[in-house]
């Protein structure tokens, strides 16, 4: 079972680092590490202890990364890793090892080593990068490894693994495999993640949910440290953004004092990460197609009969009939109008009916319920229903690998690549249409903008995302990301259309402009899928 394992793990790992993705998020987290150590010189500081930043020592350096992939992982990680169970069953791969003797739990097992190991390499590599950079920025040149890599093993590696294990547990879970899975582990990141930070942690041996993170931890530590140098500072600890200090606000902090029982709170995560792994054995069918459920196998469709065999007779004389010129309408219909009709019927197959009954909903509650009330609780609903559908806007064709097909049709770029572009923003138009018929007419043309403009921008964005990732994992982060953001920030984040001034605030051209780019960041990808 080892040597199963480690094959597993090492041919996953193989193939995740020759995708551009590999090299998209190595250079992300690169960037985050320069981020996170400015120029001593400069005041700026990303993260603030009572006002003062820590010296650039091992143990800052160490703790800054590990708070950042800790971070990052958690939602960032999740989308990066999962489908190597569907990846494995749609190349085939999958059908070749169901003929081996390795068992469900060797398989889960090795893929959640595979994603732990994929990720942790990464970590690495910027870890190793922020040493150099603290050398370079020069306030301390000596390099400490314990208080170094001590915050990367206690607080980056649990919750690695952890995410692992949950991508492993949601490939093999059917219903959670695609959209819907992204978006349940959305909300369960939004309340239970990031809900850790808000948290006052008791400590303790078996209380490994309150600091997954390592923020509780982080806070404790340094405002200790702080404290026991300038007993006159704040107790404010914040990390993330950008504030500007006095550039003599600085104090050594001397790394984490572990005890048993932290390490012990956050290592069983560890332990929590293979119990999952292991889990996702019982839904795990090892890609065996007779291992369908009964309701699958009752709605298939019942065998045709065939005829009965006929004696051959010699083929008919036939001559082809010359190719003409296409015209410019089929039909009745222009040649753009049959794309247009095809891309909207592509994009309604296979909706779920609950699909059309919350969409159906959302549209008559926008007309009926108080439009205040509507605004700010169920316009975002409306919005991240959208997620079911764009999702493979741009990416289709290399989903259902029809991509030589599509991309072989007269003008792929200039017909196309605008029929899917406006077949989706009429789907986005028509699930916003209970509100826009309140902004019409109650004269509010500002939401009304605002509302057209994002109806505009939310499948650029699809469109960008699929034609240059080829999947739809990018979109479903980057627009869960952007609803929370807009939920969260001022009125010119805002693209819902949810407070009446963001208009006032200029959001219709922040999106406006995004969507431009957007758009010609679509037809630049898909130029270059054209011409590789």
């Amino acid at each position: 079972m080892g040597r199963q394992l480690l094959y597993i793990l090492w041919g996953d790992f193989l193939e995740r680092i020759r995708r551009p993705s590999f090299r998209i998020t190595l250079a992300i987290l690169l960037f985050g590490a320069f981020f996170l150590l400015p120029d001593p010189e400069s005041g700026i500081a990303t993260m603030r202890v009572g006002g003062h930043r820590g010296l650039y020592n091992s143990a800052w350096v160490g703790a800054n990364v590990a708070l950042w992939a800790a971070f990052f992982f958690s939602i960032g990680g999740f989308f990066l890793v999962r489908g190597s169970v569907e990846r494995d069953e749609s190349t085939g791969v999958g059908q070749i090892l169901a003929t081996t003797p390795m068992t469900r739990p060797a398989y889960t097992l090795g893929k959640w080593m595979s994603n732990s190991f994929f990720l942790t390499v990464m970590t690495l590599v910027v870890l190793l990068f922020a040493t150099l950079l603290q050398l370079w920025r020069g306030e301390v040149r000596e390099v400490e490894l314990w208080p170094l890599i001590s915050p990367f093993i206690v607080i980056a590696i649990p919750m690695i693994t952890t995410v692992s294990s949950l991508a492993i547990f949601f490939d093999v879970v059917p219903w959670l495999r695609h959209t819907l899975g992204s978006v349940i582990y959305f909300f369960l990141w939004m309340m239970g993640v990031v809900g850790l930070t808000q948290g006052d942690s008791p400590g303790g041996f078996f209380s490994p949910s309150t600091d997954l993170l390592g923020v509780q931890a982080a806070q404790k530590s340094m405002l200790a440290a702080l404290h026991a140098t300038v007993p006159t500072a704040p107790s404010g600890w914040s990390m993330g953004g950008i504030s500007r200090l006095d550039p003599g606000n600085v104090f050594t902090w001397p790394g984490f004092d572990w005890t048993a029982a932290e390490v012990a709170s956050h290592l069983w995560w560890i332990l929590i990460a293979v119990g999952i792994a292991l889990c996702a054995t019982l839904p795990f069918r090892r890609f065996d197609p007779t291992r369908e459920r009964a309701w699958h196998r009752s709605t298939a469709r019942p065998p045709v009969a065939l005829p009965e065999p006929q004696p051959e007779l010699p083929p008919p004389v036939r001559q082809l009939t010359p190719l003409q010129r296409a015209g410019s309408t089929w039909g009745g219909l222009s040649l753009f109008g049959v794309t247009l009709l095809a891309e909207v019927r592509m994009m309604q197959r296979g909706t779920p009916l609950w699909w059309y009954l919350a969409a159906g909903g959302c549209i008559a509650g926008s007309l009926g319920l108080p439009l205040t009330e509507a605004r700010q609780f169920l316009l975002p609903l409306t919005w991240a229903l959208l997620i079911f559908r764009l999702a493979e806007t741009g990416s289709r064709a290399e989903l259902y690998r029809t991509a030589e097909l599509t991309f072989s049709a007269p003008y792929p770029i200039h017909r196309q690549l605008p029929a899917t572009y406006v077949g989706s923003v009429i789907l986005t138009m028509v699930l916003g249409t209970g509100f826009a018929i309140r902004f019409w007419f109650g004269s509010d043309w500002g939401s009304l903008l605002v509302g057209l403009v994002g109806a505009l921008f939310v499948p650029a964005l699809a469109l960008a995302l699929g034609v240059w990732t080829g999947g739809t994992r990018a979109f479903e982060l980057v627009y869960l990301l952007l609803l929370y953001a807009s939920l969260n920030s001022g009125p010119a984040g805002d693209f819902l259309g949810r407070l009446p001034d963001a208009a006032a605030a200029g959001a219709p051209t922040i999106y406006g402009l995004c969507t431009v780019a957007l758009l010609i960041a679509a037809a630049t990808g898909r130029h270059f899928r054209l011409k590789s």
